[in-house]
């Protein structure tokens, strides 16, 4: 008989021994396996996340850029290679959107000077008309979503509530909010992708 420690011990071996690996993961969502990217997720969230936090020194828009890394893992899921780290994978798509975030908002910044000198500037018809549509477009694929998704999502990005705010709110773990936020974002711009081209 194996006394209770040992036992304890042989489980964890056994536990470690049959845990999937992330390029397995990566495989699986390659082929579409949601169940996949919410494992991938869980896995890395956290450590992304303190990554970001320090090279931005934001710990709210380091949480929407880990949320967006993700949401490109699961957009271009097809192209991704499996072999070597999908870890080193994970962090470069993060780093790479913090540095391209930390140029967005000195290119903000300017915008935002540009338009105190320029108040008095109304908009053309045409640009009315343009959003207009794109938020009608916006409204119809929040509608679309499944209904627990579309709540935590109007949460997040209409009311700004955080994560443990959704949490609490909805009864269910941080990570399933995140979770739940990638895949509605991930939907979001595969429906509005008409609209982002023609900006383009």
């Amino acid at each position: 008989m194996i006394p209770l420690r040992a036992r304890s011990v042989v489980g964890s071996i056994e536990a470690s021994s049959t845990e999937v690996s992330d390029n397995a993961l990566l495989q699986r969502i390659r082929g579409g396996d949601e169940a996949a990217l919410d494992q991938l997720m869980h896995r890395h969230w956290s450590a992304l996340h303190g990554y970001l936090d320090r090279l931005l020194l934001n710990a709210d828009l380091a949480e929407d850029l880990v949320q967006e890394t993700f949401v490109r893992i699961w957009l271009h899921r097809e192209s991704w290679q499996v072999e070597g780290s999908v870890r080193a994978l994970i962090f470069q798509i993060g780093r790479r959107l913090a540095l391209d975030e930390r140029k967005r908002l000195s290119r903000r910044l300017a915008r935002l000077a540009g338009m105190e000198r320029n108040a008095g500037v109304t908009a053309a018809p045409s640009e009315v008309l343009e959003h207009q549509e794109l938020e009608e477009a916006v409204n119809r694929a929040v509608a679309s979503l499944p209904a627990r998704r579309r709540v935590a999502f109007l949460m997040a990005r209409w009311e700004g509530l955080s994560h443990r705010e959704i949490a609490d709110a909805l009864g269910i773990s941080t990570q399933t909010v995140a979770n739940q936020l990638t895949t509605a974002l991930a939907t979001l711009r595969t429906a509005l992708r008409p609209f982002v081209d023609r900006a383009g």
